[in-house]
């Protein structure tokens, strides 16, 4: 059975992780982000009522998008819950100083960023996150060929986060080529796209990524509390009962 946490030089990171895209009404969740944004954006102790029953079902990982409604539920949720750890994404250097608060274990640099493939930033973004003690890790949402690319270059990173799902939604190659990368990386693996947005069953879903021996850490979002229950019960019994 796998350790609920992840421990990477001393720092704990969940293994299961509240995704918060649904809060700010990304747009791949189609005709659902208008009533996503007005629910959770517009009215963010929405937000901390999904955190508060996470924590009720074990977890306590938050991968947070910097932005304000799900900073402010955050701070919220924490007034109960100190155990709340956050792996926040971040873009500029005034959000590592935003999410410096919350101690966080590992911060992530945006896909945003990360795909733009500007070294030099991306090594000024990494070196400041290592200056506030946290750990350091790119998002990506091209996972073939940012790792293609992230080969030759000598980025100091620990983590890597990328879509990875059953049915290849938002990712620019095959499985085959994804392992092959990553073992050629040798960087911890961080899921999202799971559930690519709601188009594959929680249980297949969370199953297929359960049985990928090179995934370290899931996020996932959900957009209510019934929802919480059935996915990170899922979850547990499925992600963290692989060896």
């Amino acid at each position: 059975m796998r350790s609920p946490f992840l421990n990477i030089s001393g720092k704990r990171i969940p293994r299961i992780l509240l995704g918060t895209s649904p809060f700010i009404g990304a747009g791949q969740f189609g005709a659902r982000s208008r009533i996503y944004f007005s629910k959770f954006y517009l009215n963010p102790e929405n937000i901390v009522k999904i955190i508060d029953r996470c924590v009720e079902l074990g977890i306590i990982g938050i991968q947070a998008l910097p932005e304000e409604p799900i900073i402010w539920a955050i701070r919220e949720a924490l007034k109960k819950h100190e155990e709340i750890i956050v792996v926040p994404s971040i873009i500029s250097v005034r959000d590592i100083e935003l999410m410096q608060e919350f101690e966080c274990p590992l911060m992530l640099i945006h896909s945003a960023i990360t795909n733009s493939r500007k070294v030099r930033m991306l090594e000024e973004l990494l070196d400041r996150i290592r200056e506030t003690g946290s750990l350091a890790g790119l998002v990506t949402h091209t996972p073939i060929t940012t790792m293609k690319w992230l080969i030759n270059k000598n980025l100091k990173y620990e983590a890597l986060m990328l879509p990875v799902n059953k049915i290849g939604y938002m990712i620019d190659g095959t499985l085959d080529a994804m392992k092959h990368l990553v073992s050629k990386l040798g960087k911890h693996i961080i899921a999202k796209k799971v559930l690519a947005a709601g188009r594959i069953p929680v249980k297949e879903a969370i199953e297929f990524v359960s049985k990928l021996p090179f995934i370290d850490v899931i996020a996932l979002g959900v957009a209510s509390e019934e929802e919480a229950i059935e996915t990170f019960t899922i979850a547990k019994q499925l992600f963290l009962k692989q060896p």
